[in-house]
């Protein structure tokens, strides 16, 4: 299922596109997908060789999804999961309880655009790799009910968006959704410890890393996580003492 989030640019001839982001003399400038980027947006351009208004690197992500999940081969590209678009990026991509058995296609970690990736209750395999930290927009990630293995990235400190409270998209009056930005890891089979990177996360609201095998202490950088709302850790292999620095939760 397919959300796009239609943008309206007008332009007069006294504007020059490189100036539509009121960057006066700068670099901002409307991509093939029609969005307003650089300058001070900060946003990428997108590559559209085909014209057809979305960007080509998420469009291969979703045929690498088909192409990778038997369960998906006869689906068009269009109805794989859940699609929010904006601008012609994927920003939220969820397919819960898909039935996906295998790993995750690598493409992923190149929708820098993305802002929510769910993909809980399958039956993913193999580990979270550290190109995960490639998804510098990301506010909420939701990995739970899996079989993924290996140890949580350090990368995953890379993602100071996480947690960032972002409005209900609405369009026609209709709201999408509102997500709080959340890690939700729990119930899968993840070794090793909980990374100290995790504490770059100040944004982050929601942590769940119960019911994996998580050994060593409690990193005492869980308590830079100040708008933390929800912390589980139980049924995992911890030692040591709870840190104090929890109390700055």
């Amino acid at each position: 299922m397919k959300y796009i989030f239609p943008f309206i640019f007008i332009i007069s001839c006294s504007i020059e596109p490189e100036d539509c982001n009121s960057d006066i003399g700068g670099n901002a400038y409307i991509d093939q997908c029609g969005q307003c980027v650089a300058g001070l947006t900060n946003a990428e351009a997108c590559i559209d060789v085909n014209q057809d208004g979305y960007n080509d690197v998420d469009i291969a992500f979703l045929q690498d999804m088909k192409n990778t999940f038997a369960i998906l081969a006869d689906s068009e590209l269009f109805n794989i999961g859940t699609q929010y678009w904006r601008g012609g990026r994927l920003i939220r991509f969820s397919c819960n309880s898909c039935h996906l058995a295998g790993q995750i296609p690598e493409s992923i970690f190149s929708l820098i655009s993305l802002e929510s990736l769910e993909l809980g209750s399958n039956n993913l395999t193999g580990s979270i790799s550290e190109s995960i930290g490639s998804l510098i927009n990301l506010r909420n990630l939701q990995l739970y009910n899996n079989e993924l293995t290996g140890t949580i990235p350090t990368n995953l400190g890379n993602l100071i968006n996480i947690g960032k409270v972002y409005d209900a998209l609405i369009v026609d009056d209709i709201q999408f959704w509102d997500l709080y930005g959340e890690i939700n890891l729990r119930n899968n089979q993840l070794s090793g410890t909980i990374p100290l990177e995790i504490g770059n996360l100040e944004n982050l609201t929601k942590l769940d890393l119960r019911s994996n095998q998580l050994t060593g202490e409690i990193p005492p950088e869980i308590g830079n996580l100040t708008s933390l709302v929800i912390l589980w850790l139980s049924h995992n292999q911890l030692i040591g003492e709870i840190p104090p620095e929890i109390g700055n939760l």
